[in-house]
């Protein structure tokens, strides 16, 4: 069943091309000609912050891996359709590169979070 008008003209234009198929196939005699697949799932139009709390908490205790999260972030609109998941890493690798690791040297540079 259908949940947006969307993912309805989805199910329907699948149905209607494997029809047509079905269809060619008997007129070239041919047992089949295979069958279309589409993803219909459009994700949900807004994000919801109990399900956002639900994935951040499974990634806490580390049931779903970050890339997941991330790629769940980016489909629920949460992640701006220019996120890119690898930049991301390196900005990250930076950071951490960034961070001090000796005991008496606690600074870290403001300007870096700007």
């Amino acid at each position: 069943e259908a949940t947006s008008p969307l993912q309805d003209m989805t199910v329907r234009f699948v149905d209607a091309v494997n029809n047509a198929l079905a269809i060619t196939a008997d007129w070239v005699k041919l047992e089949s000609l295979g069958q279309v697949e589409l993803s219909t799932d459009f994700g949900p139009e807004e994000a919801d912050g109990g399900d956002l709390a639900a994935l951040g908490e499974a990634r806490r205790n580390r049931d779903i891996s970050r890339e997941t999260l991330l790629r769940e972030f980016h489909r629920r609109g949460v992640l701006g359709d220019d996120f890119d998941a690898e930049q991301d890493e390196m900005e990250l690798e930076e950071e951490s590169a960034a961070i001090p690791t000796g005991e008496t040297d606690t600074e870290i540079d403001e300007g870096a979070f700007a």
